[in-house]
């Protein structure tokens, strides 16, 4: 677990061991804050990651995770291939809820107390879905081009991306006066 959003001359350091890393071996697995994946702090780590092929694939998974924070958090899978498309995965569709018993922090008032926290979890089997993701394109999971991340100013966001698909047929469109007249009925 890296220390998280460290600067140093104005610049995130949640890619430089990253960057280390990948000096010493051809893949590697990241847990990472989730916003690495979208802030304009970080464009230019993921920009160099896309430019060159590195990115094989990124689960974001929502926060209360973990026991200790709840910042959500992504994996980043990183791989020296040449990779000309990302698979960006919404772990965050397929996560269960569970309550933990916790024992309070700090001081004695605390620590002798036990409160009930709800964490976020997958299951072996949400897990073994997650790897089926990681090879084909579901609901929940998309192969997005480098060159299409590109054109959306290198996030890795997999919603940025997905197309809604529109129903023209079942779609109701309404009446701009009907839409005005409801709104002023309902603001009386």
């Amino acid at each position: 677990n890296p220390p998280y959003n460290l600067s140093s001359n104005g610049q995130l350091l949640n890619y430089s061991f990253v960057y280390r890393a990948l000096e010493v071996c051809d893949a590697a697995v990241f847990i990472l804050p989730r916003g690495v994946l979208s802030s304009d702090r970080e464009i230019k780590s993921r920009q160099d990651l896309v430019d060159n092929g590195i990115i094989k694939s990124v689960i974001t998974i929502p926060s209360g995770f973990f026991e200790s924070t709840s910042i959500p958090v992504c994996l980043m899978y990183l791989k020296k291939c040449n990779a000309k498309a990302a698979m960006l995965i919404d772990g965050a569709g397929i996560t269960s809820e569970e309550f933990r018993d916790m024992s309070g922090e700090w001081s004695r008032s605390h620590t002798e107390r036990i409160y009930h926290k709800k964490i976020r979890t997958f299951s072996e089997e949400q897990i073994a879905c997650l790897c089926e993701m990681l090879d084909r394109e579901t609901e929940l999971s998309l192969f997005v081009p480098n060159n299409d991340i590109v054109a959306g100013d290198y996030s890795l966001i997999a919603g940025r991306y997905r197309k809604a698909p529109v129903d023209a047929e079942n779609t109701m469109h309404r009446d701009y006066d009907d839409i005005i007249e409801d709104i002023n009925r309902i603001a009386r």
